[in-house]
């Protein structure tokens, strides 16, 4: 299925169901005038640190887990708590979206429009061949990269071990998500030799210049080889390929909004990469 975090997290964090997300650990929490928390969330992380490594120890040998734990770049982050109560990442400012000029300006289309003809351009050839092997048009490939990542311009802030290792500690609710993906993620890492630490991404943990969760990163980000383990997420010709192939397993030819969907669950997303994908300079 996105600047100081990547668009397509900005967008799924303004449209998830936030408002409950940790509610359980809001008792001693301090909240602004915009609602968003600023300090002492009753979360011990060192003990919820602790038993992440457990629940991993389960899957992977302790040299693994040592070498992702006591790495210098493990880190746990604050602003993954903020990203997923709605705020920015400092805490300090909630994102309202009330309708779709909202989510425009949010998501800032008019530079995504900027920037497609050039994008096109230069990948002419990817786009042409992914469109005719997966059957995806290749303007609706460029609507979705160009939304997750203006087009690799924007890659996020967070590296992506370190988003879903707070995601565990900080947001109960979202744990079973937290620890299932970490696990994709360290096995994917050991399957294709791509260091961990050098994924990066948004607060959800999705990576890459098309933001693939780590369960799809791990099974579907074929590239254009067709093979997850010749592949990488940070190549754009493999991202042209891999959100082909994304889309046509999920139907595109039948059905291309809700093959869009799968990607992105928001209505709201669907219409800005239709919109994208019609966007002709000097419109």
């Amino acid at each position: 299925m996105k600047r100081t975090i990547t668009t397509s997290a900005v967008i799924a964090m303004l449209l998830s169901p936030i408002s409950d997300v940790y509610a359980e650990q809001r008792t001693n929490a301090v909240t602004n005038n915009k609602g968003c928390i600023t300090e002492k969330i009753e979360v011990k992380e060192e003990k919820k640190v602790s038993e992440l490594r457990r629940e991993l120890s389960r899957k992977f040998d302790s040299k693994t887990i040592d070498s992702i734990f006591n790495d210098a770049e493990f880190k746990i982050e604050k602003g993954v708590m903020y990203n997923w109560n709605g705020c920015k990442a400092d805490g300090k400012e909630k994102f309202v979206i009330r309708n779709y000029d909202d989510y425009k300006r949010v998501l800032g289309i008019n530079e995504i429009f900027e920037l497609k003809q050039r994008f096109m351009e230069e990948h002419k050839e990817a786009l042409e061949m992914a469109e005719k092997r997966h059957k995806v048009n290749k303007e609706y490939i460029t609507g979705i990269i160009g939304i997750e990542t203006k087009f690799g311009n924007n890659l996020g802030r967070y590296k992506t071990v370190n988003a879903l290792a707070s995601t565990y500690v900080f947001v109960e609710k979202k744990r079973k998500f937290a620890l299932d993906h970490l696990a994709e993620l360290i096995d994917y890492s050991k399957r294709t030799k791509i260091p961990i630490f050098s994924l990066k991404g948004s607060y959800a943990g999705a990576t890459g210049f098309s933001q693939f969760l780590p369960w799809s990163l791990n099974r579907e980000f074929v590239g254009e080889a067709g093979d997850v383990t010749k592949s990488h997420p940070f190549n754009m010709r493999d991202a042209i390929f891999s959100s082909a192939y994304y889309l046509s397993k999920r139907g595109f030819s039948n059905n291309h909004d809700k093959a869009i969907l799968r990607y992105n669950n928001s209505k709201h997303y669907l219409t800005a990469v239709k919109e994208i994908a019609m966007f002709r300079e000097n419109n």
